[in-house]
C-alpha cells in the first residue's frame, strides 16, 4: 500500500493487517484532460495510466448520490440495500459501503461521483502489470470490497477513530 504521508495517519492505520507492506513515498497525480491522468510513486517506480469515462449506469449512480441526503448516506441499513444494486448496477461484484476495517475500526464510504476506467496501464518495477480485469476471487480489505471492474469513485469516506485517536473523514 502506498502513502505519501506518515502511515498512521492514512490508509494502513486502517487496513495494514491485510496487505503485506506499505510504502511511505510521494504520490504524484497528472491530470493531461478532463478524462485522462497519470499517477506515479516511489521516484517513478510505479507509472500508471488511467483514462476514465462516464456509462449510463455512473450517470445514474452519480445522480441518485447526489439526491440522497447526507442521514442517509450514515445509515448502515440504507447502505446495506444499496450495495447489492450498485455491485449489479456497475458490474464491480461484491460491494462494501460500510462495515470493518481489517484492522478493526468501523467504516462508512459515500461514493458520490463515479466513472469507469476505460483504458488503463501500469508498470511497478519497470514490469507491465498486465490487462486490468476481473480476478478469479474477488479480493477485500475487511468489509470494502476491491471492485472487479475499474471504477473512480469522488467522496467521502469516515472512520472510527480507534486507539485513542480522532475520527478522520476524506474526501
Amino acid at each position: 500500500m502506498y502513502t505519501d504521508e506518515l502511515p498512521e495517519h492514512t490508509c494502513p492505520r486502517y487496513f495494514s493487517r491485510a496487505v503485506a507492506r506499505t510504502v511511505a513515498t510521494p504520490i504524484d497525480i497528472h491530470w493531461s484532460s478532463a478524462r485522462t491522468f497519470r499517477v506515479t510513486a516511489n521516484e517513478g517506480n510505479v507509472d500508471w495510466y488511467v483514462e476514465i469515462s462516464r456509462t449510463v449506469a455512473t450517470r445514474i449512480m452519480t445522480a441518485m448520490g447526489a439526491l440522497m441526503p447526507a442521514r442517509l448516506w450514515r445509515s448502515p441499513a440504507i447502505l446495506s440495500l444499496m450495495q447489492p444494486v450498485a455491485g449489479r448496477v456497475l458490474g464491480v461484484g461484491r460491494v462494501g459501503l460500510h462495515g470493518r476495517t481489517p484492522n478493526g475500526q468501523w467504516f462508512v464510504v459515500n461514493p458520490r461521483r463515479l466513472w469507469v476506467v476505460a483504458d488503463s496501464h501500469a508498470t511497478v518495477n519497470g514490469e507491465d502489470v498486465g490487462v486490468p480485469g476481473p480476478l478469479a476471487e474477488q479480493a477485500s480489505l475487511g468489509d470494502f470490497w476491491i471492485p472487479q471492474r475499474g471504477i473512480v469513485a469522488v467522496g467521502e469516506a469516515v472512520f472510527e477513530a480507534g486507539e485513542g485517536l480522532e475520527a478522520r473523514s476524506a474526501g
